[in-house]
């Protein structure tokens, strides 16, 4: 049997996703945050091919000719500025297995990996926008499945510093596996994969990752039944479906919206389902302050401060945040909702 990281991580995140994907094989659902996160993953990858290939530190003129998106050049020229590649032994998108027993192998695809005399610096690029914390580093399954997979390729080396390079946010977070870790690194791998493989029911586990899932039409967590909430039990189930719920409306959404785009709003049971004129005015600041003065009215009285712009250069300023934080006042409510956080399980 053949496992790899994110068919572990599948299993992890929902057992019935694992069940959609691996034993019925359907096709994975996708998203326009997941087509963009692909972009820009295989632009840093043939990039980094196109460095080592030709023996290159840095290459403007190669991005410039890539046919991609506005979105995907702003980060790849922002990586290349930062990213240089001097000469060395490197493996750029190696696919690769090792058996972990008589009857299970392990595999994956690694993004970077760079031999420094007993040392290998293995990289892995991250498109998303969230940065893990270094406890989230250090007990990434993946990180050690990486060591794992790097250390036949590289027979020689005692260590392994795998490194996640958050490629939009320019933030690296590393870890570092000596050879004697790997026995244990096996010992998970294994402890993870007897758990799938004993695992009968593969019951649903509504989470995050919903919106991936080719499972959500038939989704046993959206046929609860309940209709009043009588215990945590009952509470907790409709959670489940209102998760799943939610992703699904998302998935419709993504498939009228280009229908509804070329055909025009659908009508039904007197709603009206696509797009909508919502009518609005914006105003120069100059412009409304001399009119409002003008009327006879305060300006300053109906000027609003660009809050967000504010944040991203206080971002920058340590003087300026600490000075904000004086003034600040706390408008934080409360809103009934859906958002990662609490207990995994």
């Amino acid at each position: 049997m053949r496992y790899s990281y994110t068919k572990l991580h599948t299993y992890e995140s929902c057992p019935r996703r694992y069940q959609v994907e691996y034993v019925e094989k359907r096709p994975q659902a996708s998203t326009p945050e997941a087509r963009r996160g692909s972009e820009v993953h295989d632009c840093v990858a043939e990039y980094v091919k196109h460095l080592v290939a030709n023996g290159l530190q840095t290459d403007l003129d190669f991005i410039r000719s890539l046919g991609i998106s506005a979105e995907a050049r702003e980060i790849l020229e922002t990586f290349a500025t930062s990213h240089m590649f001097p000469e060395g032994t490197y493996l750029v998108e190696k696919k690769h297995e090792i058996p972990l027993s008589d009857s299970i192998i392990f595999s994956g695809v690694i993004d970077l990996a760079e031999s420094r005399d007993l040392d290998v610096v293995i990289t892995d690029y991250k498109t998303f926008w969230r940065t893990l914390s270094q406890v989230e580093v250090e007990n990434n399954l993946q990180m050690k499945g990486y060591a794992l997979l790097t250390s036949s390729l590289f027979p020689e080396a005692d260590r392994f510093l795998c490194e996640m390079d958050f490629v939009r946010l320019g933030v690296t977070r590393s870890v570092t596996y000596n050879r004697e870790d790997l026995t244990e690194i096996v010992s998970e791998l294994l402890r993870r994969i007897e758990q799938i493989e004993n695992d009968e029911t593969l019951e649903a586990r509504p989470g995050g990752s919903c919106d991936w899932c080719a499972g959500k039409r038939d989704c046993p967590a959206l046929t609860t039944g309940i209709e009043a909430i009588s215990s945590r039990e009952d509470a907790e189930a409709l959670a489940d479906e209102l998760i799943v719920l939610k992703a699904r409306d998302k998935e419709i959404q993504a498939l009228l919206k280009p229908y509804t785009t070329r055909e025009g709003p659908i009508a039904r049971n007197g709603m009206l389902v696509g797009y909508h004129t919502s009518h609005s005015a914006s105003y120069k600041t100059l412009d409304l302050m001399a009119v409002l003065e003008e009327r006879g009215y305060d300006p300053f009285a109906y000027l609003r401060p660009d809050t967000t712009g504010v944040k991203k250069i206080a971002g920058k300023d340590e003087a300026l945040a600490a000075d904000l934080a004086e003034i600040s006042i706390d408008n934080s409510s409360s809103k009934f909702g859906i958002r990662k956080g609490g207990d995994a399980s």
